[in-house]
């Protein structure tokens, strides 16, 4: 069975981008969470911004089955009206509430990874497409000196941790984030990781997010 998958419209860039980390990091280590990002074409869902005039135009033209809106901080919230900012616990709560009533059973093994697919965090090794941008980074040098080695070389999350002296589940958060910002070309990884640390996002994987959200006005 195909993955199920979340498209957006009328939202920003940056926050198009914080809903693709978000979905890489709600379903880290959980085989029955298969929702993905569909930047573009058919999806199952559809958030869509609640200032954009006909949503459901929209959710005709991607063949979505279901509709959520994202509104303003302080607009009436609902099952199917999410409020800014766009907050990690109410996103997964929306989607597997939709999985439910949409007839996709959330308990379900994961389905094999398609060719357009991207490499899981833990089977694989990454490195930059390109310089992340300055909200990123926050000027942290843990993140500079992570980032500079993704600039050089294809790196699993265990290398990267190894020469940049940080914990694995701080270099995955930051392997998550650059992926749902679309920054990281892929390669498979030769031997999948000795340990199963890095294989699942520590409980602060949020506070990163919620941070990048801030950095970006979001």
């Amino acid at each position: 069975m195909s993955a199920w998958k979340l498209g957006v419209h009328g939202l920003p860039s940056a926050e198009a981008g914080l809903v693709r980390a978000l979905l890489s990091l709600v379903g880290s280590g959980d085989p029955g969470w298969r929702w993905t990002f569909a930047a573009a074409g058919p999806c199952d869902v559809l958030l869509a911004d609640a200032a954009v005039p006909s949503p459901g135009e929209a959710q005709s033209e991607r063949q979505a089955r279901a509709l959520l809106l994202l509104g303003p901080a302080g607009s009436p919230a609902s099952q199917e009206h999410l409020q800014r900012p766009l907050r990690p616990n109410e996103l997964e709560s929306a989607l597997r509430r939709l999985a439910s009533v949409l007839g996709m059973e959330t308990d379900a093994p994961a389905a094999p990874a398609g060719a357009n697919e991207p490499p899981t965090l833990a089977n694989a090794r990454f490195k930059l497409l390109r310089w992340p941008p300055a909200a990123l980074l926050r000027g942290e040098v843990a993140r500079l000196r992570m980032a500079t080695q993704l600039s050089r070389r294809f790196l699993s999350v265990a290398e990267l941790a190894t020469l940049t002296n940080q914990e694995p589940g701080r270099c995955l958060v930051f392997l998550q984030l650059l992926q749902g910002f679309q920054l990281l070309q892929a390669e498979p990884a030769t031997a999948l990781p000795a340990s199963g640390t890095a294989a699942t996002a520590p409980p602060g994987g949020w506070a990163l997010v919620r941070s990048i959200r801030r950095r970006l006005g979001l």
